[in-house]
């Protein structure tokens, strides 16, 4: 029997259609700033990027088939923030939290880091874990650990009306304070991390502030009473663009509409056309 899918989103389809018009996105290779339009279904996938090894004590496809329930609360809970629900409840907080650093770690970036760091392990048989494995293995271990690392710092959702977001095939990004070792970033650690962007939809975008440092505050912290809403500005604007942007991986992606939106360093970006 063959192994379905086999295309595997590194991004929710349900997150890409809130950058895409009719189920269509523009796509920006990050190699050479070649731009194309590309399909939701087909946008943010690699071939059995997470496909196990076929005789894995639940499947080879047991870590594809992990987030479908993942994405299906996510998505629930990202319709009623479009809807204008904010702030969370506590578990919606929490919900939120677990998929954001599920959707780092699931990454290709995330990937690319473990195998510069040489990461390696055993399986229960004495073979040596794939690179597959690894990352698995690693996404069962930091999910939880890294989600109290994004709940207690206090939430900020930008409004956009007049300016757009872009987004990536990593749209997770942790602005690192300027006296860390860069050496020592790989894999965007959110507990030392100045602030978290992450853009939700093309008009709205969850900035993270900084953890407080006192115990106490940041379990407050954590109930989302600091949590507020505001007007997006140009700056956040690029702020937001051009984090996404430099933590891109293979591809950006933007609404159709939005080229213009493409930070002026990037070099695929065009001006947006006259009304």
């Amino acid at each position: 029997m063959p192994d379905h899918p086999k295309r595997h989103h590194v991004v929710p389809q349900f997150y890409l259609r809130e950058f895409a018009m009719s189920e269509q996105l523009t796509a920006i290779q990050v190699l050479d700033g070649r731009r194309f339009s590309t399909a939701v279904r087909k946008a943010a996938s690699e071939t059995h990027f997470y496909r196990l090894a076929p005789d894995h004590d639940l499947g080879p496809l047991a870590l594809e088939n992990a987030f479908s329930p993942v994405e299906g609360d996510a998505a629930a809970l990202f319709k009623r923030i479009i809807a204008g629900e904010w702030p969370l409840p506590y578990d919606d907080r929490r919900q939120l939290s677990f998929f954001i650093a599920l959707q780092l770690l699931r990454g290709p970036r995330f990937r690319i880091a473990l195998g510069a760091s040489g990461a390696s392990g055993i399986n229960a048989d004495g073979s040596a874990m794939t690179p597959v494995d690894i990352h698995a293995h690693q996404i069962a271990t930091l999910a939880e650990e890294w989600m109290p690392q994004l709940m207690g710092r206090p939430w900020y959702l930008v409004q956009f009306t007049h300016r757009s977001l872009i987004t990536s095939d990593s749209p997770v990004s942790s602005i690192r304070p300027l006296d860390y070792d860069a050496g020592l970033w790989a894999g965007a650690p959110f507990a030392v991390a100045n602030e978290v962007l992450y853009p939700v939809t093309r008009k709205l975008g969850l900035k993270m502030g900084s953890l407080p440092p006192d115990l106490d505050q940041r379990r407050l912290t954590e109930l989302g009473v600091l949590d507020q809403t505001g007007p997006g500005t140009a700056y956040l604007e690029k702020q937001f663009n051009r984090a996404t942007t430099e933590t891109a991986t293979k591809h950006l992606f933007h609404h159709p509409s939005d080229a213009g939106f493409v930070p002026s360093e990037f070099p695929g970006r065009t001006e947006p056309s006259p009304p």
